[in-house]
């Protein structure tokens, strides 16, 4: 998606979106904030699964070193991807206790 298409979408924090211009590329910063959205597609329509489901994005802002800015996810993607890594930090944070 565009970055005018991610700075108009409502209801986001209006944050540069975290760029990943080659594979490897990596970001660290702390999550500050998380919004649950409904997806839209670039004309504004609610998008649907085939069953009628709505579709979700989840917005990731996060505090980095060059700045505030947003990581955008989408709910298939989130449920796999961001879980093992939330998983991990956890395990870590409860064996500094």
């Amino acid at each position: 998606m565009s970055d005018e298409f991610m700075e108009s979408t409502s209801g986001g924090p209006k944050l540069p979106a975290l760029k990943f211009a080659k594979i490897g590329d990596t970001h660290t910063g702390t999550v500050t904030e998380v919004t649950k959205l409904q997806d839209k597609d670039p004309a504004g329509n609610v998008k649907t699964y085939d069953n009628g489901d709505p579709r979700w994005v989840f917005v990731f802002t996060l505090d980095t070193p060059i700045g505030a800015s947003n990581l955008w996810c989408e709910d298939r993607w989130s449920r796999r991807s961001v879980k093992q890594p939330r998983r991990q930090a956890s395990r870590r944070s409860s064996a500094r206790r």
